[in-house]
């Protein structure tokens, strides 16, 4: 008598193929995409920014993602996402999934300089002084990451001479006086001159003052002259004009350049006057300095000026996106900002251009950029359905600006369009066909 047993093996196998046609499509583990998330994008040097990623995923895929720097010298990124500022400039941070790696997504981060003075400086170290003379002591400060640039004035003894708020000292007695500039910001950062203060000539006709006319604190746009040339008188002992006194003006802060370039005589009034001064090309402080020639103490004031930037220059301003990548979905957004910028190279600070954007190939921007004031204006762009690279170039006033930023328009899912079916070899009791269409495996027996 034979027996016929079945095997509890193939029973089981059988079952399994089974519940698996029944079951459905049967996922397939996939990342389906990274982004970094919306945020700060700008980090001071020595600070940290946070960054986080949101990962699609399918089935049992991991979310973990890795995080890497195009320029470590400029930050680095934890494995956390937390940025570092290690020096000024601008990187790339990258988020890479780690179950998939050509899943990522990229932001640009730039990093500023952190609030700081790095130095404070005096024209001259060392003054002398007739009693009863004045001179403008001239101070430079330099300071980054939008430190206050102001200082405090201070004498070791204001009996022999006083300093006013502005740098203003008048000698007040013979003797010797420190006077003390000490930034507002930073009180480690400070300067100093040694002022002499000597008995005053008693002689008419001999210089003993030299004051501003007319010229200080004047503003005008950077690389242009100030609307009114400096202009000094200088004085005896008894405050009568002195005639026929050469003055020498130089340009101490700023560059630019003033016409003459050489000493000026002195007129009937005592008054010498320069028939031009033309400010540097960046933006801030220029000053002159007026000094009678060959004058012992040394008899010496001087003029301070400002300059603005001027009108927006379409070859020197900027733009940037917020996001590089983004899914063509239709939906998703990057934050286009532009800065504008005058023929120099200098921030404007005022608002009511009108900045615009012409239509795009590939998804859709706010015509006409926001002005959100000092010269900054923004627009938002919203992605396309179709996969590829759109170029940005915003105008201002009409006029095409000569820079642009790029966005990446992604593919929504991995393997979009695709449908690849694959013969298995027959499993167990039965043909397994197995079928890969839009990311998900399909199973089946047949």
């Amino acid at each position: 008598m034979v027996v016929w047993r079945r095997s509890a093996l193939t029973s089981f196998s059988f079952l399994l193929l089974v519940l698996a046609a029944c079951a459905g499509p049967v996922p397939v583990s996939s990342v389906v995409g990274v982004r970094i998330d919306d945020g700060a994008r700008s980090v001071a040097v020595g600070s940290t920014l946070t960054l986080s990623a949101t990962v699609e995923t399918v089935g049992s895929a991991s979310d973990a993602v890795s995080w890497t720097s195009s320029d470590g010298g400029v930050a680095s990124v934890s494995p956390t996402g937390v940025v570092t500022g290690e020096a000024v400039g601008t990187t790339v941070i990258t988020a890479t999934s780690e179950f998939d790696t050509t899943v990522f997504d990229s932001v640009s981060v730039s990093v500023v300089a952190a609030p700081a003075v790095e130095a404070v400086t005096i024209d001259e170290s060392e003054l002398t002084l007739a009693v009863g003379s004045t001179v403008d002591i001239r101070v430079s400060v330099v300071a980054v990451g939008g430190a206050d640039e102001s200082v405090a004035w201070s004498s070791s003894d204001t009996g022999v001479a006083t300093v006013s708020a502005s740098g203003r000292v008048e000698a007040i007695a013979v003797g010797v006086a420190e006077i003390q500039a000490v930034s507002v910001f930073d009180a480690s950062k400070r300067a100093s001159a040694t002022v002499t203060v000597a008995a005053g000539s008693q002689e008419p006709g001999v210089p003993a003052t030299l004051s501003v006319v007319a010229g200080d604190g004047q503003s005008a746009t950077a690389g242009s002259a100030v609307p009114v040339p400096p202009s000094v008188r200088v004085l005896d002992a008894a405050t009568n004009p002195v005639p026929n006194v050469s003055v020498t003006f130089a340009v101490t802060a700023g560059g630019g350049r003033i016409t003459p370039d050489t000493s000026v005589m002195t007129d009937a009034s005592g008054v010498a006057s320069l028939s031009s001064w033309l400010l540097g090309t960046t933006a801030g402080s220029n000053s002159v300095r007026a000094t009678v020639s060959g004058s012992s103490p040394s008899i010496s004031t001087s003029m301070s000026a400002v300059g603005t930037a001027g009108a927006p220059s379409a070859l020197t301003s900027t733009v940037a996106a917020d996001t590089a990548t983004l899914w063509a979905d239709g939906v998703s957004t990057s934050r286009i900002t532009i800065q504008l910028k005058d023929a120099f190279g200098n921030d404007v600070t005022t608002g009511g251009a009108t900045v615009t954007f012409g239509a795009l190939e590939l998804g859709t921007i706010d015509p006409v950029a926001a002005d959100e004031g000092g010269g900054r204006y923004a627009a938002t762009y919203t992605a396309g359905a179709a996969v590829g690279t759109v170029t940005i170039r915003p105008s201002v006033e009409g006029v095409a600006f000569s820079a642009s930023v790029s966005i990446t328009l992604m593919p929504t899912t991995a393997g979009t369009g695709r449908l690849d079916v694959l013969a298995e070899e027959a499993v167990a009791a039965g043909q397994v066909v197995l079928a890969h269409a839009e990311g998900a495996t399909l199973a089946a027996v047949v």
